[in-house]
């Protein structure tokens, strides 16, 4: 996030649109502006402080009644950026070196605009919604780990 320490996750239009409305949101989420820097190859993936065994996202808990769900982090770059020979358009991040995704500028890249997505949706966007008022938390670490050839 823009203080690299908190985000609020908000259904599209806001709480107050959610508020006067009779349907749950489909989703929760925060975009959050990046800038990236890179003349080579970089692997990108997350450190999770509540890591989800099952697919690699991190898990966001309201620790009272140890209520975990799932949050999607994904990564959107310019067009001169690739992942698999492919433009870097909502591309999910999972948990771990392992699962690391490669990066590939198209040359030296100075101060290209990108944004990293943080979302959750569906059932577990409704579940969240089921204790008002309630701080989920949970640490997620952006790893840019530079390639040298």
């Amino acid at each position: 996030p823009d203080n690299g320490a908190e985000l609020k996750l908000i259904p599209q239009g806001g709480w107050g649109a959610t508020m006067n409305s009779s349907r749950a949101p489909e989703r929760l989420y925060y975009d959050s502006p990046l800038r990236l820097w890179a003349a080579s190859p970089v692997r990108v993936y997350l450190g999770c402080e509540l890591p989800n065994a099952a697919d690699g996202r991190c898990n966001l808990r309201y620790t009272p009644i140890r209520s975990d769900v799932p949050m999607d982090t994904q990564l959107t770059l310019p067009s001169t950026f690739t992942h698999n020979n492919q433009p870097v358009n909502r591309l999910s991040l999972r948990h771990g070196a392992a699962r690391a995704k490669t990066i590939v500028p198209s040359g030296n890249i100075t101060n290209a605009a990108g944004t990293l997505h943080f979302e959750v949706s569906g059932a577990d966007a409704a579940k969240m919604l089921l204790n008002p008022g309630a701080k989920y938390s949970g640490t997620v670490t952006i790893i840019y780990d530079a390639t040298i050839a």
